[in-house]
């Protein structure tokens, strides 16, 4: 049957035209069957049936192999690409797959991406060079479970499985720029003295956090918690704001704690809130941890324990 208007090129099975490509990239007949490993009559069948169906001949028989016609060369281009394209559709998946047991994939938020997790991340790459760790970020808990190994919730949303390992405390302080402290010297000044200090404010439509208001009923301080500007809906973007000396904000101890020890930013005052909540490095539900997510699940969670004190660094 001609099937030359408009047949999906669906009807045309992969081996006629891996045997079409052969023979047109080498004028043979024979060499592409040797190519494919296959006889020489299964390539003539197979050109035959391209020729019938499509209603045109591809090549002009030659006494010593094949010329493409015309029609041929336009199929040759298109089948070439196309073969082109699924090679490179295997070889990725191929990739993939040879990576995916090598290859660890956590989830956080960009501020505990940047100052919590890539630091460690570091220090094990130093004693595993061989693990692959990839970082997903998002800032509103938008994560999809079957593409993470691990991830640290973002806020206090409420998880339902319990595959859960706590890496730290919620203990949160005021920080502001070493500049800015110099205004209500000497360091650490009396909690009232942050009324001296603008206020920063983080607004987040999809998570929980510790308010300025919060933390002032906390320490019994009796200072209005609606002053000040609100400078961002991303942490990352308000510590930034922090460390240029806009003003003061809350710092949560697991994020800021390096950027107080390399004297970034500063403790403005001694008090702190310990809220009581740990925050855990969760595995997606129904997950099967391999070794691998098992070895950087332990180096995160090492040297943490929820009974003994947390070192912190001191008022400035």
């Amino acid at each position: 049957m001609n099937t030359a208007h408009g047949n999906p090129a669906a009807d045309y099975p992969l081996s006629l035209l891996a045997s079409f490509d052969a023979a047109a990239r080498h004028g043979s007949f024979t060499v592409a069957a040797r190519e494919l490993g296959v006889g020489q009559p299964a390539i003539s069948h197979a050109v035959r049936r391209l020729e019938s169906e499509l209603g045109t001949p591809l090549f002009i028989r030659l006494h010593r192999g094949v010329e493409l016609t015309a029609s041929g060369r336009l199929l040759a281009d298109a089948v070439r690409a196309g073969l082109a394209t699924i090679n490179e559709g295997i070889d990725d998946l191929r990739r993939r797959h040879q990576s995916a047991g090598r290859t660890v994939t956590i989830g956080t938020s960009t501020a505990t991406a940047v100052h919590w997790l890539i630091p460690r991340l570091a220090r094990l790459k130093m004693t595993s060079p061989s693990i692959e760790v990839q970082c997903i970020t998002s800032d509103t808990n938008s994560f999809d479970p079957h593409t993470l190994d691990l991830f640290i919730p973002v806020g206090r949303g409420e998880w339902p499985h319990r595959d859960r390992w706590p890496v730290a405390r919620e203990l949160v302080y005021p920080i502001c720029s070493p500049k800015l402290a110099e205004s209500i010297a000497p360091i650490p000044a009396p909690v009232e003295r942050l009324a001296e200090l603008p206020l920063l404010h983080v607004q987040e439509r999809h998570r929980s956090r510790l308010t300025w208001a919060q933390w002032l009923a906390d320490v019994g301080a009796g200072l209005p918690s609606d002053r000040g500007v609100t400078m961002a809906n991303d942490y990352t973007v308000l510590l930034q704001a922090v460390q240029a000396g806009h003003g003061v904000a809350l710092g949560w101890h697991h994020i800021v704690s390096e950027l107080v020890a390399r004297g970034s930013v500063v403790r403005p005052v001694v008090e702190e809130v310990e809220t009581g909540r740990l925050i855990h490095l969760h595995a997606p539900p129904g997950s099967s941890p391999s070794p691998l997510v098992d070895a950087v699940r332990e180096w995160l969670v090492d040297g943490f324990s929820p009974s003994e004190p947390e070192g912190r660094p001191p008022a400035s």
